[in-house]
């Protein structure tokens, strides 16, 4: 991720000084320099394989994959001059803590779990700014499973918006609606292959009038990933399909410019097989 001055952060799943993972910045503001904000020490986290969050007082939260108190991850936080906490440790029933996490403009921060919750499918939590965390939603399959490595978005009215990899109608993934406040869930979309299947590591993108964009890694006309648009009332459009040539596997989040336009990677496929960046110009309406 990348600040208002162009400083970027993130993390390392191994390395540092004990071998569990780091979290870096390279400064753009101070001659380019690289440093390390945090090793691990495995007490504290190991394996952290999150994309960072930042609060508007430019504090970062993360997660790490294993490790902590019960081995089943942590949720830690790096204030501006380096200083590490670590804010919750996952219990032995929510396993792989392999998500991004979302912060709201109140401090409280929400993700989900690959596995565990009341089904062992995943779940969606809520750990509010004084340290108290909540289960908003257990998937039970039907309604999704096992949300892998993607992060959670919040539109103006706080609703939260994500996808889970397995489960739903087909087996092969769903986007959601999930409402904090009184723990509402709307299952949005159900994956059936030929129109995407598989989401992983997606973290919704959302615009201004509310339509949601998103990637599968399998799926669609060629079975090798799909991106996707999802409006307010529930028409589900397929913007691209890969066919290899042109990228396989794209299993990132997208980014959107001001004139309306998404990028993204894929991990395999294109000329050397090895992966592809694209964009997709003029998808998204801009007002």
């Amino acid at each position: 991720m990348a600040d208002s001055q162009g400083n970027l952060y993130g993390t390392t799943t191994e390395g540092g000084a004990n071998g569990f993972g780091t979290v870096f910045e390279q400064s753009e503001t101070n001659n380019k320099a690289y440093a390390q904000l945090h090793s691990f020490v495995y007490s504290d986290g190991y394996g952290p394989q999150c994309t960072l969050t930042m609060d508007a007082q430019g504090d970062l939260y993360g997660t790490t994959s294993y490790s902590g108190v019960n081995d089943d991850g942590t949720i830690f936080k790096i204030a501006p001059g380096g200083i590490f906490t670590t804010i919750y440790d996952f219990p032995v029933v929510s396993v792989n803590m392999r998500s991004n996490v979302y912060v709201d403009s109140l401090g409280n921060l929400y993700g989900t779990t690959q596995y565990g919750g009341l089904q062992g499918f995943g779940d969606v939590y809520e750990l509010t700014s004084n340290g108290i965390v909540k289960i908003l939603h257990s998937f039970n399959s039907t309604d999704g499973a096992n949300p892998e490595k993607g992060s959670l978005t919040m539109d103006a009215l706080n609703n939260l918006y994500g996808c889970t990899t397995n489960g739903g109608a087909y087996g092969k993934g769903v986007v959601f609606k999930l409402m904090p406040s009184n723990g509402a869930y709307t299952l949005l979309h159900s994956f059936n292959g030929t129109d995407g299947a598989y989401p992983l590591r997606v973290s919704i993108l959302l615009d201004s009038q509310g339509n949601l964009y998103g990637t599968t890694e399998e799926g669609g006309a060629y079975d090798k990933g799909v991106v996707f648009k999802l409006t307010p009332n529930g028409v589900y459009t397929i913007l691209h399909s890969f066919n290899g040539t042109d990228g396989n596997m794209p299993n990132t989040g997208l980014t959107m410019d001001s004139q309306g336009n998404l990028y993204g990677i894929t991990e395999a496929g294109g000329a050397n097989y090895l992966g592809t960046i694209y964009e997709i110009k003029g998808a998204v309406s801009t007002p």
